[in-house]
């Protein structure tokens, strides 16, 4: 491993510590009958994708910082999302609509119906837009909504970078300030839908998904990454304090999770975030890193997309043809293990397969537009 791999090992080390706590609660949701603590464990797995927030916001400040000299930056920025994230997730909408019509037509002989499988909600998926659309937004793709949330990130994110780097170079605390400017207006945006429309936001919700709810969670990404950049004293992410403070954040969200009120919905993601950053320098600060969970990391987000195909349909089918175990929480943790061994094996082959190629594909646009630009700027 390089340098620069040995460096930021610890960035594959949180998505594949994302990717394991998504797979636990989708797993989880096939086991009946969990007793209270493992059931309120597996129900904090749906934080991994909070995870996995922070730390594309952070990888986002680290490549285009990296790229910043680049002829056509903001352009390459983009093209480079697109070709990283684009051709695995429209394999994921042919595959889903297929396991769709195959679940039919193995149930009842016919294929019923396509819902949700209509034009304008594939449409809004295959253009990313589903983040903003209710119909479309988490089951096209099992999971996508995350997708589309991050997507929208990626539109505004080479400004918020831009700006966010602008005021942490004349005072850090302006960081600070624009993360609580956004997490209360976005609560006071969700506070007052509640008023108007009299229903409250509820967590897995259209609401909770949208970037609106979550932006806050990527711009303490984007506050972590200026954090280790230069711009605090390293005492203040210390591995003790890093503890502390992932524990007693880790503790608030378990709690909100099992508040009932018309409010926390809009607390959680930010809450579980904030966790996340000291768990960010917790993992900075250590010497050796996981090589197993890294390598997860690597395949994460074809493990993100493919998962569901093993947690809710073959290790289920698996589990009930064998003998009853009559322990719900050993089923879990075997299902747990069946699933994250069956994706991770697939998720190798796609990554390559798929993501690598598409990642390639761009750099050889990218490259093709900067050779245009440069030409034409000599001429």
């Amino acid at each position: 491993m390089s340098n620069q791999g040995v460096k930021f090992a610890f960035v594959d080390e949180m998505r594949g510590i994302a990717i394991l706590m998504v797979i636990l609660v989708h797993t989880s949701q096939k086991v009946p009958n969990l007793s209270p603590l493992i059931a309120t464990l597996a129900q904090y797995g749906q934080m991994g994708v909070q995870l996995f927030f922070v730390a594309s916001a952070y990888t986002l400040c680290i490549s285009i910082d990296r790229h910043s000299e680049e002829s056509v930056g903001v352009l390459s920025f983009y093209l480079r999302r697109l070709f990283r994230i684009a051709p695995l997730y429209y394999c994921a909408v042919l595959l889903y609509f297929l396991v769709h019509i195959l679940r039919q037509f193995f149930a009842f002989g016919k294929i019923i119906t396509v819902t949700p499988y209509s034009f304008e909600n594939v449409i809004a998926n295959l253009t990313f837009m589903h983040g903003f659309v209710p119909s479309a937004n988490n089951n096209i793709v099992p999971g996508g909504w995350s997708i589309g949330t991050e997507m929208a990130f990626y539109l505004i994110f080479p400004l918020l970078f831009v700006f966010s780097k602008s005021i942490a170079k004349k005072r850090f605390a302006y960081l600070i300030a624009l993360f609580l400017l956004c997490f209360v207006l976005n609560l006071g945006i969700q506070l007052g839908i509640n008023e108007v429309t009299h229903r409250s936001m509820h967590i897995n919700g259209f609401r909770y998904f949208n970037i609106v709810n979550q932006l806050p969670v990527f711009v303490l990404g984007i506050i972590a990454y200026f954090t280790h950049k230069e711009y605090i004293h390293p005492m203040l992410y210390s591995r003790s304090i890093s503890i502390l403070g992932f524990l007693l954040f880790l503790g608030v969200t378990l709690w909100l999770l099992n508040f009932q009120g018309n409010w926390q919905a809009a607390i959680i993601p930010t809450s579980s975030a904030i966790s996340f950053i000291f768990l960010l320098n917790w993992l900075k600060t250590l010497s050796v890193n996981s090589r197993t969970i890294c390598k997860i990391g690597v395949v994460s987000y074809s493990m993100y997309v493919f998962h569901f195909i093993f947690a809710w349909l073959l290790v289920p089918t698996i589990l009930s043809k064998l003998p009853h175990i009559g322990n719900s929480d050993i089923e879990l943790i075997i299902a747990f293990v069946l699933t994250c061994i069956l994706t991770f094996l697939v998720a190798i082959i796609t990554q390559q397969v798929i993501e690598t190629k598409g990642i390639s594909m761009g750099a050889r646009v990218i490259s093709y537009l900067q050779t245009c630009a440069n030409n034409v700027s000599r001429a």
